[in-house]
């Protein structure tokens, strides 16, 4: 019976990846998860309001592992298959979203081991990926003027979880294009500087180091 199930299991796999995986439907769907899954059907553990919150974490991580891996499917072709409104539409909802990403850390002790699970920051480090895969296609084009924007403002926000999202955001997209950075050189270095002197997170004044120099790796002499 297992061995039943496991060998659906990879019949459904490899259906989901000739098919559905190759069709750009799948993208808005995987943005619908990681946005809004909370996944109901957890068993016995629905009891557990910690578990459930712990599976939903997963299916979003997951989505976001996904969808990151579909924007980038064949140099982007899956996502300049969806029509502008709906690119238009993902690239306004996906930054909201992380930043709403629920913040929530559990332990569990297991034998005499205390196990941290990060979760929040395990989705929220995957669905930046997925901004700077989309960044790697639009932005260098003009065709996500929003973005900087949006990060800015969270990078300056008076909400400390933001301030580490829109970093590491920043981060993610500054490793992977340079095409249209130029001009804000001026305000990206005020904007390192006061995130070097974070008053609150660690997080930020490391993620902010590793942005330097990524940064001086792109432009070299500044």
């Amino acid at each position: 019976m297992a061995f039943a199930a496991s060998f659906r299991g990879l019949q459904a796999t490899v259906q989901l990846n000739k098919e559905y995986y190759k069709s750009s439907a799948c993208i808005p769907a995987f943005v619908v998860l990681l946005a809004t899954s909370d996944n109901p059907t957890v068993g016995h553990f629905q009891r557990l309001t910690w578990k459930k919150k712990i599976i939903a974490s997963q299916v979003r991580q997951l989505s976001a592992v996904e969808l990151r891996k579909r924007v980038e499917h064949k140099s982007g072709f899956l996502w300049t298959s969806l029509d502008k409104l709906q690119r238009d539409e993902i690239k306004a909802k996906l930054p909201e979203v992380i930043v709403a990403e629920p913040q929530f850390v559990v332990f569990e002790i297991i034998s005499v081991h205390v196990v941290h699970f990060s979760f929040r920051k395990l989705v929220r480090h995957s669905s930046a990926r997925v901004v700077a895969a989309i960044a790697a296609i639009e932005f260098q084009d003009g065709t996500w003027p929003e973005l900087l924007p949006f990060l800015h403002r969270s990078c300056t926000s008076s909400n400390v979880s933001h301030r580490e999202v829109g970093s590491y955001i920043l981060f993610t997209v500054l490793e992977n294009i340079v095409a249209g950075f130029q001009e804000h050189l001026d305000n990206l270095f005020k904007l390192f500087e006061q995130l070097l002197h974070d008053p609150e997170s660690e997080e930020v004044q490391i993620v902010t180091v590793r942005l330097v120099d990524t940064f001086r790796t792109h432009f070299p002499g500044h």
